[in-house]
């Protein structure tokens, strides 16, 4: 599995394909660095031009952003914006010459590209492709030093730039993206109503799909032995050139003796960061590398005793984690020996991949028959990755072993733990054939339930009883454990000796749909206390920078009371937000990955969700107002009229906010709250 094997396969139907991929990265080279010399050349020029004070008029320093009419933050065109008429007429002046500046640009880049593309473009042909001018008049350039002209972009420029989805985030960036587009014309990748371009567009379409296919399959099926062989040698180099490295140090730089080995040190761990992204096939930048590095040092704050940073190996290893940061399906099936988990397992698989009780040894991938635990298995189901934690060995006179095991599973998998680490679905087999449930199944489903995983019971072997009695003893599993998801199942029904042929195994499809759901419902309930304790964190943490000073009077007492109080309020709302986007992206990198499912199959009756007041304004949800967080501030001055150390005293005010803040996020009505949000976002999304 390499991917010189995948390229091969490719060139038996289109012979030399890989060649001439070879050769568009190559031109694709050339492009890039045309570019980049240009984007170098304006930002030079833009800056011996730029005289004006941030201070004064904000965030407006791209030309081609108000060429474009692209909001930008901090920008009015509104005269009285101003402190004076002086500052105005400044602005205008420097908005004519950088306009002028950057058209000139443009048109000298364009003209390039169009030569490395052989169509060979004029200055004045391009000017006229891509501007409106407007004269400015002669009193004005004399009096002002102005160009001669002013321009906007013409609709066809507009065109051209209409699938970057220019915005006013994007600003900064603004002119390479323009070279991109500008490339990506020439190179008929985008139609503009030419009908000749029809054909070109088709064999982009079709060598853009070989490519993705060939790297998506490459990123699927190989962090392989290879890729993890790489790491060990990077990492071992970096560890024999930095010798032994104290992690807490290097994390915490606070005596200064130590700070240039601090510096080196950490310098190192970019570099080596940067290499290690390699490897993934991610050319990040030193300062995406930093952030990486940041993001530990911040981690190893929270959490000094992770084994992760228990040596300078180890937190290599970690660096690798966030890198190779693919997201796969979490499924933990458990169950009792001879349920039929395996039969399950390799029917979804489509092959067999875990023994059954029918398989010769050898046949399928086998645990020792002494060994009993929850076992990784990497698996392909549907095309799609899927990490399988089977169980093995759940035995009634092990019971008390398997209820410590299940402990340390959620231990291990709790709230505060990435979401990528949870399980994402779980599944508990039972066999109709015993009438009923044991008590060690029953303890297993409510602890999971407990720690807030939708458990989803199989009933395996469902071949084995008739309808009544199966709807028996899926209302007896639902009132004995509180699991509302029950189905029954048959992935390898048996042929009886009275049949002419074997049934057809039945309930896959409604166990692959019963996951998603699973999974949905084991987000909205575990993430609001995910993100309560990350917001825990974040209070505990901004302590230290919390307000703090020796005051000057009575009044200034109070106000700085007002301030710690406003202070622990705006990190709450701050970060809360932060985290219920960056949690969301994860939850849609996952479900992205789910198992194919039948969207005719019907899952009204798994459960009822959980539906918000559709007048509730979402806005209302997110922007708590967190005044009362505080209450019955008491009258400072008191401390004043006695001899009391002030200083203690506003420390312990302090501590005291923290921990009255902490005791608001633990308040069940702030996570109905991030509950709702969360609901909100899952009917919306599952809307579109």
């Amino acid at each position: 599995n390499n991917i010189a094997t995948f390229w091969a396969i490719v060139n038996y139907f289109d012979k030399g394909f890989d060649k001439k991929q070879e050769q568009k990265k190559k031109e694709a080279t050339k492009i890039e660095k045309i570019i980049n010399s240009y984007e170098e050349k304006y930002k030079k020029e833009f800056e011996e031009i730029n005289t004006l004070h941030f201070d004064i008029y904000g965030e407006h320093s791209c030309p081609i952003a108000r060429m474009l009419f692209i909001p930008m933050p901090g920008l009015s065109f509104f005269e009285d914006q101003f402190a004076t008429a002086e500052s105005w007429m400044e602005w205008l002046i420097f908005s004519r010459k950088s306009n002028y500046m950057a058209v000139k640009n443009i048109i000298d880049l364009m003209v390039e590209l169009s030569e490395a593309f052989n169509k060979n473009m004029t200055k004045e042909e391009v000017e006229k492709l891509l501007f409106v001018k407007l004269e400015i008049p002669k009193e004005n350039i004399e009096n002002y030093s102005l160009p001669p002209c002013n321009y906007s972009a013409s609709t066809e420029f507009r065109n051209i730039l209409h699938s970057y989805h220019f915005n006013g985030r994007v600003y900064n960036s603004i002119f390479k993206l323009i070279g991109w587009a500008i490339a990506d014309y020439f190179d008929g990748k985008e139609n503009y109503n030419n009908k000749n371009n029809e054909e070109e567009n088709k064999n982009f379409n079709k060598e853009n799909k070989i490519n993705n296919v060939v790297e998506n399959t490459a990123k699927e099926k190989i962090m392989t032995e290879e890729q993890k062989k790489k790491c060990e040698e990077i990492i071992n180099s970096y560890k024999t050139k930095l010798g032994e490295v104290d992690i807490s140090l290097l994390m915490n730089p606070f005596i200064s003796i130590f700070q240039s080995i601090h510096q080196y040190a950490v310098k190192s761990i970019t570099s080596m960061t940067i290499s290690l992204a390699k490897v993934f096939n991610k050319d990040i930048t030193e300062k995406e590398a930093e952030k990486i590095v940041s993001d530990l040092k911040e981690d190893l704050k929270q959490n000094p005793k992770d084994k992760k940073y228990k040596d300078f190996e180890s937190m290599s290893w970690a660096i690798v984690d966030k890198l190779d940061d693919e997201l796969t399906l979490n499924l933990l099936i458990l169950g009792q020996t001879g349920v039929g988990k395996s039969s399950l397992l390799n029917k979804l698989a489509g092959k067999p991949l875990f023994r059954t009780a029918d398989d010769k040894e050898g046949e399928a991938k086998v645990r020792p028959n002494t060994a009993y635990g929850i076992f990784l298995e990497t698996v392909e189901i549907d095309g799609k990755k899927v990490n399988v934690y089977d169980s093995w060995g759940i035995e009634r006179n092990k019971a008390e072993a398997w209820k410590k095991l299940i402990d340390k599973e959620l231990e291990e998998r709790s709230v505060d733990k990435d979401i990528k680490d949870w399980f994402h679905s779980v599944t508990f087999c039972i066999s109709p054939g015993k009438n009923g449930i044991e008590y060690i199944e029953r303890d297993i489903i409510k602890k999971l339930l407990d720690a807030k995983y939708n458990v989803i019971v199989a009933l395996t072997q469902a071949d084995y009883g008739n309808k009544e009695e199966n709807d028996k003893l899926i209302e007896l599993i639902k009132n004995k454990t509180g699991a509302n998801i029950v189905i029954p199942i048959s992935a390898n029904p048996k042929k009886s000796m009275i049949m002419t042929e074997a049934p057809k195994p039945f309930g896959l499809e409604e166990y692959k749909a019963a996951i998603l759901v699973s999974w949905e419902r084991i987000f909205t309930d575990r993430m609001p206390l995910h993100i309560i304790e990350k917001l825990k964190k974040d209070i505990e943490n901004a302590k230290k920078n919390a307000p703090n000073r020796k005051p000057k009077d009575d009044d200034d007492l109070k106000k700085l009371a007002k301030e710690i109080d406003e202070y622990f309020i705006n990190i709450i709302n701050k970060k809360l937000p932060i985290h219920i986007k960056e949690n969301f992206e994860k939850y849609n990198k996952i479900t992205e990955n789910i198992i194919d499912i039948n969207t005719n199959i019907d899952i009204s009756n798994f459960y009822s969700k959980k539906n918000i007041d559709p007048h509730t304004y979402i806005y209302d949800l997110v922007g708590f107002n967190l005044f009362h967080i505080f209450e019955h501030i008491r009258d400072l001055v008191t401390y004043l009229g006695v001899k009391m150390d002030i200083e203690k005293y506003i420390n312990n005010f302090i501590d005291k906010r923290v921990e009255e803040a902490i005791k608001y996020t633990s308040k069940k009505e702030f996570e109905d709250n991030i509950r709702k949000i969360i609901i909100y976002n899952l009917e919306n999304k599952n809307k579109n």
